[in-house]
């Protein structure tokens, strides 16, 4: 998706500051709810990412990482019939209005059950999924497709137009654009590809350094002799 998330290769936005942030109470809420609501089947990864990607670039940037959860949370509930935008609006209102407004306790253990198992399945590899033969080998020179969709994809702009090599194929996982969507899974080869950082910037990066990038078969089509 061509959006203000994909910051790979811009210019502009300063130096990346990296601090030991610990995450407060708030944040930890945000991350057990986006577990939760995974677990129970009420969104997917992608469809979590494709709502996040979805804010007006103005207020992607004004708010902070959990913030962006929240929101794309917010609205994937919205769009699955889970809550009413009336709902939300009036509980965020209780909120404003008192901040020590108390916060329900449901607990469910089937539910909670759930969550646990789904978070142990975060470690799993991508070489999962049906026998899909790999149109491309280890080795082979390819291009990314310089491809513009609408919707999501894991294709980040800074590669695509660009040549790289195959260095690793892991099988065919689902396919992150089609399950963004709620279409049906769709089982595709993935690869790792190799990318020389002088072909991605320019020539101002040394020769001997190199980028790679997890994508899909349909991002990829043959490199041009």
């Amino acid at each position: 998706m061509n959006s203000i998330h994909d910051l790979g290769g811009m210019d502009g936005f300063g130096p990346v500051v990296r601090d030991e942030h610990v995450l407060s109470a708030w944040e930890l809420r945000m991350q057990c709810l986006s577990q939760a609501a995974r677990a129970a089947g009420l969104f997917n990864t992608d469809e979590f990412r494709h709502a996040i990607e979805r804010l007006h670039p103005r207020e992607y940037l004004g708010l902070d990482y959990h913030e962006r959860w929240e929101v794309g949370i917010g609205r994937l509930l919205v769009e699955k019939g889970v809550l009413t935008e009336a709902e939300l609006e009036s509980r965020v209102e209780a909120f404003l209005a008192d901040a020590e407004t108390p916060v329900a306790q449901r607990y469910n253990a089937e539910r909670t059950a759930q969550a646990f198992a789904w978070r142990s399945r975060l470690g799993v590899t991508r070489d999962e999924g049906p026998e899909v033969p790999p149109r491309f080998r280890v080795g082979e020179a390819v291009m990314v497709r310089n491809m513009h969709p609408r919707g999501h994809t894991r294709a980040p702009r800074y590669v695509r137009g660009k040549r790289g090599v195959i260095d690793r194929h892991y099988g065919a996982p689902p396919l992150a654009d089609a399950l963004a969507h709620g279409g049906r899974t769709v089982f595709q080869p993935l690869y790792a590809v190799r990318f020389e950082a002088q072909e991605v910037w320019g020539a101002d990066y040394p020769g001997s350094d190199a980028v790679y990038v997890d994508l899909w078969e349909s991002y990829l089509e043959p490199a041009r002799a």
